[in-house]
């Protein structure tokens, strides 16, 4: 796919693709994606790029679920293949994120159908947790149908919903600590929302340009059903 740069003012932006296993993904969510340099599969995720029609730079992982199709078609193709233990400590994907940080990615979009196994779903919102993603411009998954975006300290983060449509905003793994967002019906000022309660489940946008920001800890913004919606865009420039 090229290594290709989008200019943003002063800053270069290079966006990578990680598609993981598991169900595969809604076929809408290809009209959802943002223009991106490498795209890079955590094992069966390979498959589910294939039906996507992702041109694929990086297959990573243990192959232990690729099809066997897929396997030989990886393995004839010139992608890189990162080819992991099976009693590594890392998942899958947790390999491909961090391959995608090793390649320059400043941005990263991760597609996984959801469903399937609880633990693997689980394991994927604890690796987007990690601190070493914490200096990514924008970081995002489309999980099913649903949008989720990963909130680190220090960046004030747009929420993009639509006025009248529905967020909820979760920690990950323990307290956000000194919540403060703008342009929701239910605004927090500096408040902590703790990883064993649900306050911050189905606020609603009321204006059109909502932001949140967090002290420390780790916030996800989850906008449910948005594959239904307007194609999400992202702020990170143009391919073309």
């Amino acid at each position: 796919m090229g290594t290709r740069h989008l200019n943003l003012g002063q800053s270069i932006v290079r966006h990578a693709l990680v598609v993981t296993g598991g169900d595969s993904p809604d076929p809408r969510v290809i009209d959802h994606l943002d223009p991106h340099h490498d795209v890079i599969c955590a094992d069966s995720g390979f498959d589910h790029a294939h039906v996507l029609g992702l041109a694929v730079d990086v297959l990573a992982g243990d192959l232990d679920s690729v099809s066997a199709e897929g396997r030989v078609r990886a393995e004839s193709s010139p992608i890189e293949i990162h080819r992991a233990r099976v009693d590594k400590d890392l998942t899958d994907t947790e390999i491909a994120l961090r391959i995608a940080v090793e390649r320059g990615a400043t941005s990263i979009t991760l597609v996984t159908g959801g469903g399937g196994r609880l633990d693997h779903l689980l394991a994927v919102t604890a690796a987007l947790a990690g601190d070493e993603l914490a200096s990514l411009d924008v970081l995002q998954a489309w999980i099913g149908r649903d949008h989720l975006r990963i909130v680190h300290p220090g960046k004030s983060v747009p929420i993009d919903v639509d006025v009248g449509g529905t967020v909820s905003l979760l920690p990950l793994f323990g307290a956000a600590v000194d919540v403060r967002t703008s342009g929701l019906q239910w605004n927090l000022v500096g408040e902590t929302l703790l990883g064993n309660r649900t306050r911050g489940v189905s606020n609603v946008v009321v204006h059109d340009t909502p932001t949140v920001e967090i002290s420390s800890g780790v916030l996800a913004i989850v906008a449910p059903n948005r594959i239904e919606g307007r194609p999400h865009r992202a702020p990170i420039g143009d391919a073309s």
